[in-house]
């Protein structure tokens, strides 16, 4: 179970990482593009030079969505190929 575990937390991180390069501003929004899934985390505003700004409490629950979830989909796993 510690296995699977340490694999959740290095997925989901990766995870979390990479969808901090997905762009999900609402339509309708100028001045700034919101980046992260479930939960923009990553605000780049559109000035010179252009600020990037950071909701760290968004990183952490995109972070526990995607752990809870990975380590439900390992758990399922393990169940099947026993």
């Amino acid at each position: 179970m510690l296995k699977k575990i340490w694999y959740a937390i290095i997925l989901s991180a990766v995870i979390t990482a990479g969808t901090g390069l997905v762009n999900t501003t609402p339509q309708g929004i100028l001045g700034a593009s919101w980046f992260g899934f479930p939960l923009a985390y990553r605000y780049v505003m559109v000035t010179f030079p252009p600020a990037t700004g950071w909701d760290f409490v968004n990183l952490g629950i995109d972070f526990a969505v995607f752990f809870i979830v990975i380590l439900v989909v390992l758990w399922l796993l393990g169940k099947i190929w026993k």
